[in-house]
Parts: structure tokens; C-alpha cells; sequence
């Protein structure tokens, strides 16, 4: 998968996701949106050093409605590696489980052990809602706010 050169704008990502998916055309924009100012941002930092801020998108929506589709499509266009974690596994570094820097490293491995091209890539946490802060009766919350400080 080749790093893409040249981004595509909106316009094109978006035109790229309806030849696949039928309507969704608020979430097609938004992701678009969203990471066609992502990689504004990195080409700001890379050039003058400063930010201009994170691009996260969070996608709503009930079981099967495409958002995981749609998001690897968009990918698969862009020729970036994408990592697939669900938070409902995700627990703090050290502890039995799949940590963030766990998800980090498949991002990592798919492509191709090159950070560059990592960078690039997209990390797809799925059931995020499922993160939160818990009831432990005194105990450490190992899935909950260290998963969410770690993110």
C-alpha cells in the first residue's frame, strides 16, 4: 500500500465512498472532513513545526449500519494501514489484555514495521462507548480511566 502523495479532497474521498456504500452521506462528509484536515495538520507540523489540532471522529450509530465499512473503504482509497481494536478488550499497559500501545503496534505492524507510514494510518476503536470509569469498589479500574488516559 503506497502512502498517498497527493491528498484527495473531500469531494473525492466522499466520491470514493459512494461507489460502496448507500446513503450515510452526513458520516461520508464527516470522515472525510475529518481526515482530509488530519492530514492538513501533519503537513503544517512537518512544514512549521506547529499544530493544528487533533481531527477525531466518533461514529453513532446501531450495530450493522455501516461504520466500520465505511471507514475501511476509505482507507483501502487513501492506501494507508488501518488497526482494528475493540474497547471492549482494551485494558492499562500490564494487565492481562489488549493495551493501547497493543492496538499502536498492529497499526505499526501492518505497515510494514514503517513508523512514517503508520502515522499516516487510521486506528478504529469499535464499542468506545464501552470505556468508562466504573464502579470497582476500591479496586483499580484497569479497563476504564487508564484505558482512557492511555488513548
Amino acid at each position: 500500500m503506497p502512502v498517498i502523495a497527493i491528498l484527495p479532497t473531500p469531494g473525492e474521498m466522499i466520491g470514493c465512498l459512494d461507489r460502496f456504500v448507500r446513503g450515510q452521506a452526513r458520516a461520508k462528509r464527516d470522515i472525510a472532513v475529518a481526515v482530509y484536515n488530519h492530514y492538513l495538520s501533519q503537513a503544517q507540523r512537518a512544514r512549521e513545526g506547529s499544530d493544528l489540532g487533533h481531527h477525531h471522529i466518533l461514529l453513532i450509530g446501531p450495530t450493522g449500519v455501516g461504520k466500520t465499512y465505511i471507514v475501511r473503504k476509505l482507507a483501502e482509497f487513501l492506501g494507508v494501514p488501518i488497526g482494528f481494536a475493540s474497547a471492549a478488550g482494551l485494558v492499562e499497559a500490564g494487565y492481562k489484555g489488549n493495551s493501547v500501545e497493543t492496538l499502536v503496534k498492529s497499526l505499526l505492524d501492518r505497515a510494514g514495521g514503517d513508523p512514517r507510514k503508520a502515522e499516516k494510518g487510521i486506528l478504529f476503536i469499535d464499542e468506545i462507548d464501552k470505556i468508562r470509569r466504573g464502579d470497582t469498589h476500591g479496586g483499580r479500574d484497569v479497563s476504564g480511566e487508564g484505558v482512557q488516559n492511555a488513548l
